[in-house]
């Protein structure tokens, strides 16, 4: 079987998915990869795929909404420009844009298409994008992450597409890479002396930032306990000697030795977060750290199936209830149970996921 592997965004944020997607595919096919120009810049990697074509930069420098969409035609045009669509029985595009994809796409083709959705599905509260969503050819096969994901698809949208549901991979290399870092000036910062969590998140709820630090000022809430709370913003900066909210970019160093010494991970995302996966979530669960997260479906769903992973809040009053819980359980000396988080690591193994997208590809 010859497969392209093709993605039209090439998101900085899906740049390990990709890595593993690959790998796996490789596994199982003869295949072919194209995506931006210098996105991962691996020659290592890129020399396991049989070829490779870099979409030129040109196509992901855009200036406005409209000018988005048109860019992203043209990579479509670039792309059957210049690769032999035709030869291949299977396209894998891992990621791509509602409108420019329905519009661009062909209404019929020989090979199989197949399309991941990412944040695709949590766009169809827009009229538009659920138009267009519904105009993708009916031969072109989605894939979700979660079957409550396809639920909504075809309760909600009420389309006629095949649906694969093929589980969001856990990431355990982050893992390895963590125990490898060496000792650095981060590692003896105040915050990684106490117990800490770790709320890394560009999707963080600035609203509830707004009311956390405002709960802070107020009460002081966090200064009975024995944590510290270390939170990213888009918007917000504050600072005591419990609580920081920062517009800093972790670097990956950072974002491991963080999350690697972290007690909890916080997830306070907003209600419009539904239907997409939460990389942080899942590098909770490589990393075997409890959640606590806001009330919202994805977080519902994983927090009903495996109750262990942690807790939900609904308002900020809650979210105060839990860290006080938790804090009451270290005093208890009962806070880890950690080992049943291999449970949840052998559903999401990477083994596991080869043996759906086996089944996906009709491939012993």
């Amino acid at each position: 079987m010859k497969v392209l592997y093709l993605d039209l965004l090439s998101s900085v944020g899906h740049k390990n998915l990709n890595k593993i997607f690959v790998e796996l595919l490789k596994e199982l096919a003869s295949l072919d990869v194209s995506w931006k120009e210098g996105y991962i810049e691996d020659e290592a990697f890129l020399n396991t795929a049989r070829n490779f074509y870099p979409v030129p930069k040109i196509y992901y420098n855009f200036n406005s909404k409209v000018d988005y969409r048109i860019k992203n035609i043209k990579k479509i045009k670039w792309v059957f420009k210049n690769i032999d669509i035709g030869s291949y029985d299977l396209i894998f595009i891992s990621s791509y844009e509602t409108i420019s994809f329905a519009l661009a796409w062909p209404r019929a083709m020989r090979a199989r298409v197949l399309i991941l959705n990412h944040n695709n599905l949590d766009e169809l509260k827009d009229f538009l994008k659920k138009f267009f969503f519904k105009k993708i050819p009916k031969y072109v096969e989605h894939i979700v992450f979660e079957e409550y994901m396809k639920e909504h698809i075809v309760e909600n949208i009420r389309i006629s597409n095949k649906i694969w549901v093929i589980h969001h991979p856990i990431a355990v290399d982050k893992v390895q890479d963590y125990q490898q870092l060496s000792k650095s000036k981060i590692s003896k910062g105040a915050f990684l002396n106490s117990l800490l969590i770790f709320a890394p998140s560009t999707s963080n709820d600035e609203n509830f930032i707004s009311q956390l630090i405002n709960l802070q000022k107020e009460e002081g809430f966090l200064n009975s306990t024995a944590f510290r709370l270390l939170m990213k913003s888009k918007q917000s900066e504050y600072q005591d000697d419990h609580l920081i909210v920062t517009k800093k970019y972790f670097t990956y160093k950072e974002y491991l030795t963080y999350l690697g010494n972290a007690s909890l991970l916080l997830l306070p995302y907003p209600k419009d977060f539904k239907y997409r996966i939460s990389g942080v979530l899942f590098d909770a669960f490589a990393f075997k750290k409890k959640i606590i997260a806001s009330s919202i479906p994805i977080f519902n769903y994983f927090v009903g199936k495996y109750p262990f992973v942690g807790k939900i809040f609904n308002n900020i009053q809650e979210f105060k209830e839990i860290i006080y819980f938790y804090d009451d359980q270290l005093k208890n000396a009962n806070f880890q149970d950690d080992m049943f988080f291999e449970k949840i690591q052998n559903i999401y193994s990477i083994r596991s996921i080869k043996e759906e997208i086996q089944r996906m590809l009709g491939v012993a």
